[in-house]
């Protein structure tokens, strides 16, 4: 089986925030934040000589050479497998060996999308439902005798 599905390269991603960045932002307005406005920045400016750079001399022909720094962002598709690993390696700190865990994701129907996408701050409420959820379901599953959670 091949995969069909085109890359795009870090050149190109770039290129449509270049091109579509303002225009994306006066139809939705949510994204002006300066938060935001600061990961876009980042994001153009990886591995751009003018957004900073190290200078290396080599000892033997004294050449200079400029290398660009990096941005580091979630964001952006060169860094993100850094920032992932590192993600990784964080959380991977704080789980007990040999405990298998299992991955929860907490899904809301379009319509109460579009009110957690106008409030950001609902999101935390929402977390905090979730959390309540699966204390609850938790401590059900708990409750339940052995027999009847057996071969499940």
């Amino acid at each position: 089986m091949t995969d069909n599905r085109q890359r795009v390269d870090k050149a190109t991603f770039k290129q449509i925030f270049y091109e579509n960045w303002e225009t994306f932002q006066q139809c939705y307005p949510c994204y002006q934040q300066r938060d935001v406005q600061a990961v876009i920045t980042q994001l153009l400016g990886c591995g751009d000589l003018a957004s900073g750079y190290i200078t290396y001399l080599c000892e033997h022909c004294l050449e200079e050479k400029g290398v660009a720094l990096s941005c580091k962002s979630s964001f952006c598709l060169s860094c993100f497998k850094v920032y992932i690993d590192h993600w990784v390696a964080h959380i991977s700190q704080m789980l007990y060996e040999g405990v298998a865990y299992r991955h929860v994701v907490l899904t809301v129907p379009e319509t109460l999308g579009l009110c957690f996408h106008r409030d950001r701050h609902l999101l935390g409420d929402l977390m905090q439902c979730g959390v309540a959820m699966l204390s609850d379901a938790l401590a059900w599953v708990k409750k339940r005798p052995i027999e009847a959670t057996a071969g499940r």
